[in-house]
C-alpha cells in the first residue's frame, strides 16, 4: 500500500490526491522555448502524452485515439474553460518536449495535464512549465492552483510538493 502524508497522518488505500498551491511569483531560471498550446498542436501533445504514460503507473492502457479525444476535450473547453494564456509547451530540437494545460474548474485554475516527453524527463522542465503557468496566473489576477495526482507518481508528487503544492483532499 502506498500512502501520502497530509496533515501528520497517513492516507491509505486512495488513489489520487488534490492538490492546492496558493500562487506566488516564480522565478525561471531554464531558458527553455515556451510556446502556447493551440488546437493545431493535439497530435503532437497527444504523441508525447502517449509516450510519457506509457509503462508507469499512471499508464492505463490508453490509445494514441483517446490520449487525442482528452486533450480536444482540454483544449476545446469541453472539459472545462481552458485558460490558452497559462498553457505551454517546450520546444526542444523542433519538437514538443513538454506540456502543462491549464483549466478553469470549480473556481480553480487546474493543472488538467502535465507531461514531458521520456527522453527529456528529469532536467527540469515539469517545474519550469509550472513556474511560467503560475506567473502567467498571476498576472491574469488568479490567486491559487490546484490540480489532482495519482498518488503512487511519487516523482510528480515530490515535485508538486517542492514547489509548494499541499495534500488538500484524497479522490477515491
Amino acid at each position: 500500500m502506498h500512502g501520502l502524508e497530509a496533515g501528520g497522518g497517513i492516507i491509505l488505500n486512495s488513489k489520487r490526491a488534490k492538490m492546492y498551491y496558493k500562487l506566488s511569483s516564480q522565478t525561471l531560471t531554464s531558458k527553455y522555448d515556451f510556446k502556447f498550446i493551440g488546437i493545431d498542436d493535439v497530435i503532437e501533445l497527444a504523441t508525447v502524452m502517449l509516450d510519457s504514460l506509457k509503462d508507469t503507473c499512471e499508464d492505463r492502457g490508453e490509445t494514441l485515439g483517446d490520449i487525442i479525444e482528452e486533450i480536444e476535450s482540454v483544449i476545446g473547453g469541453s472539459f472545462a474553460p481552458f485558460i490558452s494564456e497559462a498553457s505551454y509547451r517546450i520546444i526542444q530540437n523542433e519538437e514538443t518536449a513538454a506540456a502543462i494545460m491549464i483549466s478553469y474548474y470549480e473556481g480553480y485554475p487546474l493543472i488538467s495535464e502535465i507531461f514531458t516527453n521520456k527522453k527529456y524527463q528529469n532536467s527540469g522542465m515539469a517545474s519550469s512549465l509550472i513556474k511560467k503557468s503560475v506567473n502567467s496566473l498571476l498576472d491574469m489576477g488568479y490567486k491559487d492552483l490546484i490540480l489532482n495526482v495519482d498518488i503512487e507518481n511519487i516523482a510528480a508528487v515530490n515535485l508538486y510538493r517542492k514547489i509548494g503544492f499541499e495534500v488538500n483532499a484524497t479522490v477515491l
